[in-house]
């Protein structure tokens, strides 16, 4: 951890207990005045000037994925950030009350849609995975495992995977990859079950037996199988 991080941490962690240590004794000992006011805006300021610099100093040191991640969370806080300083302005220098309604209150709306876009980027999914998923299949399949049977997060039997797994596994897991990005995040991974040729009599039961079971809650469902 380089030391400046350490220090922005250290003067955020600073900002935040100063506003939340004036916040509680102002609230029990009912304090009011222009002096509240103004000391509250101006260190909502610095507390969002924090985080967007923080943002923008990320952009520098990752992928291009999450380069486009820490951008667009830089950019929402930005843009809450040039809110609260058009508030301030208004309430502490010109010593106004902020129109109500306030026009920059669009700012205040709009700012969350490039950070809901950052959030949806999702950069913390590994995007090495397909080939890490053969490189273990490969793996396995050198050690002696010739069937592999796959189920979902869920313990959901899925499909048996046979002399073209690593051909099958790279298109699991594009689906899975595609299945996170459009945001549905229900299915996070695959288990495997492998099993060596001297185990094939016991993997094919084993793919009957969830294909039977499969079959029933079809049926029960009043579906065709």
């Amino acid at each position: 951890m380089s030391e400046r991080f350490k220090f922005g941490a250290v003067g955020l962690v600073c900002l935040v207990g100063i506003q939340a240590t004036v916040s509680f004794v102002a609230f029990f000992l009912h304090w009011r005045g222009f002096g509240l006011a103004a000391f509250s805006d101006f260190m909502q300021c610095a507390l969002l000037l924090f985080a967007t610099l923080a943002c923008l100093l990320n952009v520098q040191k990752t992928n291009q994925r999450a380069r486009l991640f820490w951008s667009l969370m830089g950019l929402g806080l930005g843009s809450w950030l040039i809110y609260r300083m058009l508030w301030t302005y208004i309430e502490v220098v010109q010593r106004h009350e902020v129109p109500d309604p306030f026009t920059a209150d669009a700012i205040l709306f709009l700012h969350f849609v490039p950070m809901m876009a950052a959030l949806a980027l999702q950069p913390d999914i590994r995007q090495d995975g397909i080939a890490q998923s053969i490189q273990a299949i490969t793996a396995l399949r050198a050690a002696g495992y010739t069937r592999f049977l796959v189920y979902d997060n869920f313990g959901n039997y899925l499909e048996t995977v046979g002399h073209d797994a690593a051909e099958r596994f790279s298109d699991l897991n594009r689906y899975l990859l595609s299945h996170a990005i459009f945001g549905h995040r229900d299915i996070h991974y695959l288990d495997v079950c492998a099993f060596g040729a001297q185990d094939e009599d016991l993997a094919v039961q084993l793919r009957d037996y969830h294909r039977r079971q499969l079959d029933e809650r079809i049926r029960q469902a009043g579906l065709q199988v």
